[in-house]
């Protein structure tokens, strides 16, 4: 579904370009409803804050 390019190598950087990207897939509404709230659910969990241990995020 997105270029070959588009990656995420564990920098900031690319994580955000992967999140951007989503949204943007996910904004258009070109997918069928069940995989654009797939798309939502893996944004969420790629921007949710991450759990140190707390058990709080």
């Amino acid at each position: 579904m997105l270029p070959a390019r588009l990656g995420d190598l564990g920098t900031p950087e690319d994580a955000e370009r992967l999140v951007t990207t989503l949204r943007m897939v996910h904004a258009t509404g070109w997918l069928p409803e069940a995989e654009r709230a797939e798309v939502g659910r893996v944004i969420a969990a790629l921007t949710a804050p991450e759990d140190h241990g707390t058990g709080r995020g």
